[in-house]
């Protein structure tokens, strides 16, 4: 089972995940874990009762019976699913504890540490699972929330090459030596035929392939879950 005290420093929780960690792998994982929504409503209910253990076949019969659209075949069938594959990754992400011996599940630690963000997207989604689905795959790589970041600070569109010097730049830091022209070239090619389709496809950016112009298009209200991903996102 999963120690409370190892989970303690990852990105799911706010009191020190922004201070106490730059494990970029540690975000990876929690953002993969509430991509699903399987796993989402696995968070909420068992975060609804914290200081209990939930056996995975209870699990399974909440999820069958309260919502429909996480109806996925026979009981048996979503058992085995949460077993081998979603209480894992949510385990593993530090979000819960999950005895696989047991088949017993708990909240990681107190709701009351637990990012706001996570809270908000796992139990208030207005989106379908589809539009989640692309939000999360826009935010899952190191390198896209690089891209958001630095259009994050700008009010106005800018070129396709600004961004690559930019991300060049901030990868290169840690190398301590000046970007040379065959790496923001490169990072071009990445981003464009890559990074910059899946970002618009969330619609967080606007792209202009033909002008060779991006922007930020992350929406300003806090409650919108865009927003929410992306904060959550830029923890690292």
């Amino acid at each position: 089972m999963a120690s409370p005290e190892a989970v303690m420093t990852n990105y799911a929780y706010g009191p020190t995940s922004k201070h106490a960690t730059g494990d970029e792998k540690q975000l990876d994982a929690v953002l993969n874990a509430i991509a699903s929504p399987v796993r989402r409503r696995l968070v909420t209910l068992l975060f609804d009762s914290p200081m209990s253990t939930v056996a995975a076949s209870d699990l399974a019969k909440r999820l069958e019976s309260s919502d429909e659209e996480l109806q996925t075949g026979s009981i048996e069938s979503l058992l085995v699913d949460l077993h081998h594959r979603h209480l894992p990754v949510l385990s593993d992400a530090g979000l819960i504890a999950y005895d696989t011996e047991t088949r017993r599940a708990t909240a990681a630690v107190d709701p009351a540490d637990l990012e706001a963000d996570i809270q908000d997207i796992c139990e208030f989604s207005e989106k379908n699972a589809e539009e989640m689905d692309a939000l999360f795959d826009a935010v899952a790589d190191p390198r896209r929330r690089y891209v958001l970041e630095s259009l994050a600070e700008k009010s106005h569109a800018i070129t396709v090459e600004s961004v690559s010097v930019e991300l060049s730049q901030r990868l290169r830091d840690d190398q301590n030596r000046p970007v040379s022209t065959g790496d923001w070239k490169r990072i071009q090619g990445l981003i464009t035929h890559t990074d910059l389709p899946l970002l618009a496809d969330a619609g967080l950016i606007e792209y202009d392939p033909d002008a060779n112009l991006v922007r930020s298009q992350i929406p300003d209200d806090r409650d919108d879950e865009a927003a929410m991903i992306v904060d959550l996102s830029a923890s690292a």
